[in-house]
């Protein structure tokens, strides 16, 4: 069972963030009102710091589900997904180049926009619209 001394030092220092030197000073001041013995205190001490460390490990473990959580419901692609897209679109160049009947070229800095004949747009909206149904 947990004392009130070690649940107070919970929320008194934060035991997660508490480095093993102040935890000492604590644990040694504890010593010196008497609220201590002297035995106990080394195991309190490391009893403290594993207790912190754990705290750390659910903590970081929290945020990171969280995290990713809330960026699934953003529906933002990820690292996979982008190179899956940056892959495909270099399969798709080289099949481009080697439909006009080219060497591959070196990818471009910037992409060029694409231009259709003149013959290739429709006059109108609604042409379009009667083309597609057609």
């Amino acid at each position: 069972m947990r004392t009130i001394l070690e649940k107070t030092l919970d929320l008194a220092f934060g035991a997660a963030a508490l480095t093993r030197e102040r935890v000492q000073e604590v644990v040694d001041e504890l010593v010196k009102r008497g609220e201590v013995a002297r035995e106990e205190s080394g195991g309190m001490v490391e009893d403290i710091l594993r207790r912190g460390q754990k705290q750390r490990e659910e903590t970081q473990a929290f945020v990171r589900r969280e995290v990713s959580d809330a960026l699934g419901k953003m529906n933002i692609a990820t690292r996979d997904d982008l190179n899956r897209i940056e892959r495909r679109i270099q399969e798709l160049e080289v099949l481009v180049e080697d439909l006009r009947g080219g060497a591959p070229t070196a990818p471009r800095a910037e992409a060029e926009p694409v231009v259709l004949p003149p013959e290739a747009a429709p006059a109108s909206t609604s042409e379009a619209t009667e083309t597609a149904a057609g």
